[in-house]
């Protein structure tokens, strides 16, 4: 069954387009590039410029680089154990290096181990113009300039030298008459070696108030050698001989012939050898040894003041609690307490009780005025026999504090 109705419907067409085909890249681009870089691939480190010190003139283009072997895939991460690369790459983001001056290859230590040149843009003409003087002017004879420019890689000025200074001197391209910019790394100065004395030199050293104690006399420094004795010990044992006659006696002559004596004699056990000379030391005083370190003992006077008692201070409160005597007796306790009952009874009957403001100033000078107007009774007679005296004390000094005015009414 039809239905009678046609539908003209026109179903629209894409169409697809070829795409172009690449371009050929430029031979000659690339014989200029293979020329330039060879085999090797630089690595970008650090760009900006060099601020100069005390202007705000900047001396910019400057490009720092490395070459990297591009057919090693581990050139890169190599440069994380070079310092001179990795401090240049740390630098990114500042605008600039500081300028130090212009130093001599010979007075600074550094490392060229690093392979870091610098290239300065064409168009940098007074980045250009700074070291063309510096480098171009002389001619170099050992293969690089013979002054470098100082740069710091940082803002502020600091002590390590290592890894925050570096220097960029020239070297003249082999081929060409052109300068290249190297890039050197500044390192401390090493210590100076400390010069060794020969072996016969140290043997004749004498011994020095410096050298360290206990020590050894040195092996040379001899009898023979500066004119004592001669006389040999019997090397079975280390012991002194005899004193001689003269040491006996005990006039100077005597003494000063036993020191000389005992200096010569001196061995040290094990450690002699036949056939040698004997050892001589000088004279360290009475009753002293070599290698042992001996304090002094104490003047005669001092063991006469280490068990001396303190003196007694001057103005020192009878009833002072901190100050208390070794030869206190009872008697003087009950006393004290005497004197302290009767002054807490009378301030209270006077008004002054514990809860007065005053109470610790009024009992403070009723109490010690009292110990110290009875002090010839205080360690003798006995104060509760006879408590209306010391009440006849203390109303008295109550009477005189208690108005202000001197016991005046």
């Amino acid at each position: 069954m039809s239905t009678g109705i046609q539908t003209n419907v026109d179903i629209p067409t894409l169409s697809f387009t070829h795409p172009s085909p690449p371009q050929k890249r430029s031979p000659k681009l690339s014989v200029t590039q293979t020329h330039l870089c060879g085999n090797r691939a630089p690595r970008l480190l650090y760009r900006g410029s060099l601020s100069l010190p005390d202007s705000n003139l900047l001396l910019d283009g400057l490009t720092f680089t490395t070459d990297l072997p591009p057919d090693d895939p581990q050139a890169s991460l190599k440069l994380l154990e070079s310092p001179l690369p990795l401090a240049l790459e740390s630098m990114r983001g500042r605008p600039s290096l500081t300028f130090i001056g212009v130093a001599r290859m010979g007075d600074v230590f550094c490392d060229y181990g690093d392979g870091v040149n610098l290239h300065v843009h064409p168009r940098s003409i007074l980045t250009h113009q700074l070291f063309s003087n510096h480098f171009c002017t002389d001619t170099c004879i050992s293969g690089r300039t013979e002054v470098g420019i100082r740069i710091r890689l940082g803002e502020t000025d600091s002590s390590d030298l290592t890894t925050t200074e570096i220097v960029v001197y020239g070297r003249p391209h082999p081929s060409t008459s052109t300068m290249q910019l190297c890039v050197a790394r500044i390192l401390p100065h090493p210590a100076p070696a400390m010069r060794l004395l020969p072996k016969a030199v140290a043997k004749l050293r004498p011994p020095r108030p410096d050298d360290p104690t206990p020590r050894k006399p040195p092996v040379m420094f001899g009898g023979g050698m500066v004119g004592g004795s001669k006389r040999t010990l019997d090397t079975g044992n280390g012991k002194e001989d005899p004193p001689s006659k003269k040491q006996k006696k005990g006039n100077h002559t005597g003494d000063v012939d036993a020191a000389k004596h005992s200096a010569t004699k001196y061995r040290t056990g094990d450690m002699a050898v036949a056939g040698k000379s004997d050892l001589k030391i000088q004279d360290l005083g009475k009753n002293s040894r070599v290698g042992v370190f001996k304090l002094p003992e104490l003047p005669p006077h001092a063991h006469k003041t280490l068990n001396k008692e303190p003196p007694q201070r001057v103005g020192d409160d009878v009833f002072l609690d901190d100050a208390k005597r070794a030869h206190e007796t009872s008697v003087e306790v009950s006393n004290k307490l005497v004197v302290k009952r009767a002054a807490v009874r009378l301030l209270t009957a006077a008004g002054i009780s514990k809860q007065h403001h005053e109470f610790k100033d009024f009992f403070g000078y009723v109490y010690r005025g009292t110990g110290f107007a009875l002090r010839s009774r205080l360690t003798t007679t006995s104060f509760e026999k006879d408590s209306q005296s010391v009440d006849r004390v203390v109303d008295a000094h109550i009477k005189l504090y208690l108005n202000g005015e001197g016991g005046m009414s």
